[in-house]
């Protein structure tokens, strides 16, 4: 069934250019303030690999800035310009914030309209992805701005063209100013460029998709922007949250359609945190606040976690719940093999509720079985290890009680992934109050 009729200036929607003063200078002001960082980051000796090829075609290349360190994981930046302007070489002092927070930025280009349909750079952007994911181990983070807010959603959806294995390393995906349902473009002359059907449309709409993963999003977009870009974040954010998808929209103040990027370059700002998670600092600085409130009476639906926060602890997956000074609680998930060595809580007490598969724990030096509907009791002082031996991942919910300094551990942890020092996990958590036991003692995880 065809589009009805426009009823209203569809060009004058999407003209961001438009309403900002002395926007025709923006690109040059961009493309050398890029320049200026990486020359800047080059002669501090800092890594930058430029131009790696992921594909045949000369854009299909993509740039990675590196921190410091073994990075905490993969952060991708999806340049916009409509699909038809601009690459990568823009956009590059943009990687500042989340690089100086240890993650390694790609940054990649893709082949532009007309020569390639918007399908097809759908495709790219996730051949880019898996090309860099290759080289950077751990989770992924993905933002996009304008039409690369569209792709970085694109990737997840039910449709992605991503391989499950990338795909399912995204555990947050921020489009900014992103467009999310392309079929009032079709009402525009930049289609004379696109070329957009309406099939095409209706098909790479993330709005219009289901999603294809669980990860949260974060619809990112000025308060100053063109009117249709803040009903696109809306949008997108209200049918995913239907969907089951931890999702929300958020309004930057006033800024527009291209200062709404600047704070990427800060690592301690917000939108920074959307992009790579906040770190242990800021956090514990809500925690503080947390534990200044009462509980307040309510539901905390399945899907739903402490500040979208979703933790990667030696492989497993933590999703805080609920916190106060007095207790604290989070959903666990143990991918087979994945275990918890032996440890203790000098002054803490332990629950779990199981919720599914086949746990193990050495209790006090003994080994014994919990199934579904088994509520577990660690009390203060016990050794104790988990493990999870079976063939399938195992869930449960956990509780402590005090809350003390375990959220602040679980940041330390989060993506320090299975291949971590074990000396450093044990004096990283020496310092929050859990004391791991020597390896001898860990019989149940040989």
């Amino acid at each position: 069934m065809p589009l009805l009729p426009p009823a209203r200036d569809w060009d004058d929607a999407f003209a961001n250019m438009a309403h900002v003063a002395n926007s025709h200078e923006l690109p040059g002001f961009w493309s050398a303030r890029a320049a200026d960082y990486r020359a800047a980051m080059q002669a501090a000796g800092h890594r930058l690999d430029l131009d790696i090829a992921y594909g045949a075609h000369p854009r299909e290349t993509y740039d990675i800035v590196w921190p410091q360190g073994t990075p905490r994981g993969l952060a991708v930046f999806v340049h916009g310009g409509y699909w038809m302007r601009l690459d990568k070489s823009y956009w590059t002092d943009f990687a500042e914030g989340a690089r100086a927070r240890g993650w390694a930025v790609c940054l990649p280009s893709y082949t532009l309209t007309p020569e390639a349909r918007i399908s097809q750079i759908t495709g790219q952007i996730a051949r880019a992805i898996a090309h860099a994911a290759a080289r950077v181990d751990g989770p992924i983070r993905l933002s996009g701005h304008s039409a690369g807010g569209h792709l970085v959603t694109r990737m997840v959806c039910a449709d992605s063209p991503l391989e499950a294995g990338v795909r399912n390393r995204i555990e947050h995906t921020l489009s900014i100013s992103g467009l999310h349902d392309l079929r009032p473009l079709l009402h525009t002359g930049m289609n004379d460029t696109l070329h957009l059907d309406l099939a095409e449309a209706r098909a790479e709409s993330a709005a219009l998709a289901e999603p294809g993963l669980a990860a949260p999003l974060t619809c990112w977009v000025g308060g100053g922007e063109r009117p249709e870009f803040i009903r696109q974040a809306k949008l997108l954010a209200d049918i995913w949250g239907g969907l089951d998808v931890p999702a929300r929209a958020h309004v930057d103040g006033e800024h527009n359609h291209f200062t709404v990027l600047e704070a990427l370059k800060d690592p301690a700002s917000p939108i920074t945190d959307a992009f790579v998670g906040s770190p242990a600092g800021a956090a514990g600085a809500r925690k503080t606040e947390r534990r200044k409130t009462a509980m307040e009476p309510g539901i905390v639906k399945s899907r739903e976690s402490l500040d979208q926060i979703r933790w990667n602890i030696l492989g497993q997956t933590y999703v805080p719940k609920q916190m106060t000074e007095e207790c604290f609680s989070w959903h666990a998930s143990l991918p087979p093999g994945t275990f918890v060595p032996p440890h203790i809580h000098p002054d803490q007490d332990e629950f779990l509720y199981i919720l599914e598969g086949r746990f193990t724990f050495l209790l006090d030096g003994q080994e014994v079985i919990g199934e579904p509907g088994d509520l577990v009791k660690l009390p203060r002082g016990v050794p104790h290890g988990i493990f999870n031996k079976s063939e399938s991942t195992i869930k449960t919910l956990f509780w402590v009680t005090p809350t003390l300094q375990l959220y602040d551990l679980f940041w330390a942890l989060h993506n320090m992934g299975p291949g971590a020092d074990p000396a450093e996990i044990v004096a990283v958590s020496a310092a929050h109050a859990i004391d791991f036991l020597p390896p001898e003692d860990s019989g149940a995880g040989q």
